[in-house]
């Protein structure tokens, strides 16, 4: 008798088995690059996706249309392509500058994030100049599109020259009043995709300004995001960049973080004190090592002050300074948390580097 219910159940399992929600894979367009921009009135959304077909002469279909939401303008590049668009594969989401300095466009990714069919891992990165540059860019001779431009980003990251914002990571920034958002940054020029740095966004999700690679480097450094070693340039005091001065690059192995959080007359007032192990990776001209480790420690001093300071002016906390102030000053806090970044422009932070020198490498 129990052999007879279970074959029963058997039977009946096979037959209400999820076949029905089921996509061939023949009859889906697998978005591996977003493209979000504005045009006119509208929004400009692009898709590229790979086409595995022998006879293609491309390895990649771009489609694009304009409309007022991304679910509008899929329906629209359903009705273009030979398939279903599906975004679970999506690997980045590029948005252009001018979208981003013009609105906020986090409510855009709405449908993104709210359908669990989506990849929340895609990269979240903003385009200085048109979308489309980057889109029709010819990359055929170092892979698919979505493929590249993936690499090229986590490259960077790992190289210590950008930030790595996912879309999940994204919508934390935005929800989060401790911080303010951190996109990395791209340009395509002559068919060539590279990355230019880090663009920085208020807490509206407006585009506020950019880091170049070397300042990216320090955000890192201050952001406490030291999982691959970070190289920075120093050149001595006062010497001119040029051909004839003395170069040394430090590789930032190690990184120790030391934040004492105070309020004085009702003013945050951080101070930061960080350890460096480093290495020196090049040098060009022969310096004297005697005093060198004070001299790279002001210059260091110097650099993420004048970062620090930048910032502070266009009321900007992508550092996340602003989780310290709640964690140990929150009386304080619950005082500023609806405009963190007035309070955050008005503290007082200074940057205590430590240097040591654990490697010099062969002398020539």
């Amino acid at each position: 008798m129990r052999r007879k219910i279970l074959c029963l159940l058997t039977a009946l399992l096979v037959m209400v088995s999820g076949c029905r929600g089921q996509l061939l894979l023949e009859d889906a367009g697998i978005i591996l690059t977003g493209g979000l921009d504005i045009e006119g009135d509208r929004y400009r959304v692009y898709h590229a996706t790979p086409v595995f077909a022998r006879e293609a002469e491309k390895a990649d279909d771009i489609t694009t249309t304009t409309g007022y939401s991304q679910r509008e303008t899929r329906n629209i590049i359903n009705s273009k392509t030979t398939g279903q668009a599906v975004g679970g594969k999506l690997q980045t989401l590029l948005v252009g500058k001018q979208l981003i300095r013009r609105q906020n466009v986090f409510p855009l990714l709405d449908g993104l994030l709210r359908d669990p069919k989506n990849e929340i891992n895609s990269r979240v990165v903003v385009v200085d100049g048109p979308v489309r540059d980057v889109m029709y860019a010819d990359v055929e001779d170092k892979g698919r599109l979505g493929v590249v431009v993936r690499e090229i980003i986590d490259s960077s990251y790992r190289n210590g020259t950008t930030v790595d914002t996912d879309l999940l990571q994204f919508h934390r920034q935005m929800s989060d009043p401790r911080i303010t958002p951190f996109l990395a940054e791209l340009s395509a020029k002559d068919d060539e995709i590279a990355v230019t740095g880090t663009a920085l966004l208020d807490k509206d999700g407006k585009y506020i300004l950019s880091l170049n690679r070397e300042e990216s480097s320090l955000l890192l450094l201050l952001q406490r995001h030291l999982r691959q070693p970070i190289t920075l340039t120093f050149y001595p005091e006062g010497a001119k960049r040029d051909l004839e001065n003395i170069v040394v690059n430090l590789e930032i192995r190690n990184a120790s973080f030391d934040i004492q959080t105070d309020v004085r007359n009702n003013q945050f007032v951080f101070d930061i004190d960080v350890q460096l192990d480093v290495a020196m990776k090049e040098r060009i001209r022969t310096l004297s090592y005697k005093g060198l480790e004070p001299d790279f420690e002001r210059q260091l001093k110097r650099q993420c002050e004048t970062l620090i300071h930048r910032l502070q002016r266009n009321e900007l906390d992508p550092f996340g300074l602003g989780i310290y102030a709640k964690a140990y000053r929150y009386d304080t806090w619950k005082e500023v948390q609806t405009d963190w970044g007035k309070a955050f422009s008005k503290a007082k932070i200074t940057v205590t580097p430590r240097i040591r020198l654990k490697q010099r490498g062969m002398t020539m």
